[in-house]
């Protein structure tokens, strides 16, 4: 989780940081451009590593088997129905309408929806918010520096994924002192760095204003 998590949220911000660079110099055209050879580039790493470690879904590896035996005569080889393959509009017809079908008859993935939602509005919103703060408008920035002001963002993100498996580790140790109680405690043993950095900037923005 704490690898996907960093997936899902570090690309932003190192995008932004990364192509400042290309649209320093050149025009919003070559900025697409090199945005498409960064993608294919992961397209074809990921058409690779598929066909090397190749199909391991048993509902296409099944049927795949049943054929080749049928074909060496082997004839009272069958499948369950639920693992035959399906055409393309039956298969697509799920696919399209599973998502709305959960996302309005399950509650959980309703206000997960939501949740995720509210997030990724911060999260971009925050994004925007730099342009604002660090751009014309605010300190001045060019374009490349603008882009650098995200490196921190990309970092602290970057260092998220070593803390949550440092934080879960105390935490399964703590469960395992106690004899497998849970101790709510123990998951936000890192809060009280946080707590720390909060107050420091609670000070620093008091003498500010003083």
């Amino acid at each position: 989780m704490s690898l996907f998590l960093w997936a899902a949220t570090v690309g932003s911000p190192t995008g932004y940081f990364l192509f400042s660079f290309v649209a320093q110099h050149r025009t919003w055209r070559t900025t697409l451009w090199a945005i498409f050879g960064v993608s294919a580039g992961f397209w074809l790493i990921m058409v690779a590593v598929m066909l090397y470690c190749g199909e391991t879904r048993h509902s296409i590896l099944l049927p795949k088997r049943a054929k080749k035996e049928r074909k060496q005569g082997n004839e009272k080889v069958d499948v369950p129905e639920e693992a035959e393959q399906r055409g393309a509009t039956d298969l697509f017809k799920v696919v399209l309408t599973r998502p709305f079908r959960f996302l309005f008859t399950e509650a959980i993935i309703l206000f997960a929806a939501l949740y995720n939602g509210y997030l990724y509005g911060l999260s971009f919103l925050f994004n925007d918010a730099f342009s604002l703060v660090f751009g014309p408008q605010g300190h001045g920035f060019n374009v490349v520096s603008f882009g650098l002001s995200f490196l921190g963002v990309a970092v602290g993100i970057s260092i998220g994924p070593f803390t949550n498996i440092w934080q879960e580790r105390y935490y399964q140790r703590k469960v395992k002192e106690t004899g497998g109680n849970n101790i709510p405690e123990a998951r936000v043993q890192l809060g009280k760095v946080v707590g720390i950095g909060q107050f420091s900037r609670l000070v620093q923005y008091l003498t500010h204003g003083m």
